[in-house]
């Protein structure tokens, strides 16, 4: 697995072929490619700035159209300096470069630092490709991050499947997919690369602060032998396969069997059928539909063991979701706990991190009291549109819009003032890295 350098032309030729491979399980799994276009992410250090040169490469051979973002997140005094240094590097090969800048009040509690950055750049991301209507963000995780992910997943008490690391291709909206082309590339190897072009790259200070966890497990893994690094390699990818093959059967009971209403539940339609899969398939099916219902921003830890007590109802609260089996039915609901109540300030907002509400089309000039907050009881149902069927498990958590304390509905366009805010990630499926 841990590759020496072997020239550009090598290198080359194994970039193209991973980017093919990944491209094509894309068409399987995902969507049939109609689109050439390509944002790569470039912060001005070694790795994604490799991942630049081999996309432009890549671009010019298939004749993709291929764009550079650079976030600015105005969290040290070199970043914009670094942001022009991508900016030049890009006119040179003639790409397209866009600088993303991140608005931010100042950051207090650090500890919660490389999270909001890692939101931010993503959000700003997304952003463009929507604009540009562009398909895949490229960003420069390599073999070495993997290993550190592993590590990290590990001292956290991470099943078998978090074990098995980044996969190569993840959704970040419905219409956006990450793509991390580089995993099978060492640091080190993408330095020599970068090297051989006569390019310099810039480094982050950050990387070296030891009150990053992630920072300091680096710095382990520098002291391990080659062969460990491949040892660890191998497990990584052992799981990744295990990973794969599990979520793939829960997709394909998701798929036809599972409905998220857009009032916010789901539905199992057939329970019989659900049981009849191996322990670990209910797991991963309950996990994906309960991180979709709950909204967290991460999904919660289910193993085989819970699975079994949840289907025998020996559980039915988890991950702020409801669980309620009749019928032949499995429901999950937003759990009547922890819902918050939220000042509205603006006409678009999102509620409990589940729903989106678009107020401008209820003609409301005032936001001075107004509050989005969960169903209150005392509101008759014949108060909603006549269209929207709400059970009674689901009023806790579908959101009431409220002024001055009374309920401010306009019956007819409520219910097309909220859209449940679905995770396109729930439905991906696990691509990992393959060696030959």
């Amino acid at each position: 697995m841990y590759l020496d350098f072997q020239g550009v032309k090598q290198t080359i030729y194994l970039f193209s072929k991973e980017m093919e491979r990944l491209l094509l399980y894309y068409n399987s799994y995902y969507h049939k490619l109609d689109c050439k276009s390509i944002c790569v992410a470039v912060s001005g250090g070694s790795d994604s700035l490799a991942l630049l040169l081999l996309l432009s490469e890549f671009a010019k051979s298939r004749q993709w159209h291929l764009y550079c973002a650079t976030v600015d997140h105005k969290l040290r005094i070199e970043s914009t300096e670094e942001a022009f240094f991508v900016k030049n590097i890009c006119a040179r090969l003639n790409i397209e470069h866009h600088i993303l800048t991140w608005q931010h009040n100042p950051v207090i509690r650090e500890g919660k630092l490389e999270n909001l950055a890692r939101q931010a750049r993503y959000k700003l991301l997304e952003q463009l490709c929507l604009e540009k209507k562009i398909k895949f963000i490229a960003t420069g995780h390599n073999w070495n991050d993997q290993v550190e992910t592993y590590e990290l997943r590990k001292i956290k008490g991470s099943s078998d499947l978090g074990l098995a690391g980044m996969s190569q291709i993840r959704s970040l909206s419905e219409n956006v997919k990450i793509l991390r082309p580089l995993l099978i590339f060492s640091k080190e190897y993408l330095k020599d690369f970068l090297t051989s072009q006569n390019i310099d790259w810039k480094t982050d200070p950050m990387n070296f602060k030891n009150n990053f966890q992630r920072v300091t497990i680096r710095k382990n893994i520098e002291t391990y032998s080659k062969n460990k690094l491949n040892e660890l390699s191998r497990i990584i990818q052992k799981l990744g396969q295990k990973r794969a093959n599990i979520e793939k059967k829960a997709l394909d009971f998701l798929l036809p069997y599972v409905t998220i209403n857009n009032v916010g539940y789901a539905v199992v339609a057939d329970f019989s059928k659900f049981t009849d899969y191996d322990s670990e398939i209910q797991a991963e099916i309950l996990r994906r539909i309960i991180w979709q219902i709950g909204g967290k921003e991460y999904p919660v830890s289910i193993n085989e063991n819970i699975a079994k007590n949840i289907i025998n109802r020996k559980i039915n609260t988890i991950g702020r979701c409801l669980i309620k089996i009749k019928q032949n039915h499995l429901l999950v609901f937003r759990e009547n706990r922890n819902i918050p109540s939220m000042k509205v300030t603006s006409s678009k907002t999102i509620w409990d991190n589940r729903f989106i509400i678009d107020l401008s089309a209820l003609n409301i000039t005032s936001f001075h009291n107004l509050m989005v907050n969960s169903y209150n009881r005392n509101i008759r149902e014949e108060d909603f549109s006549s269209n929207l069927y709400i059970p009674k498990e689901a009023f806790p958590g579908f959101p009431c819009l409220y002024q001055n304390h009374k309920v401010k509905y306009n019956l007819e366009k409520w219910e097309n003032s909220i859209d449940f805010l679905y995770k396109s990630y729930v439905f991906d499926t696990f691509c990992g890295v393959k060696c030959e």
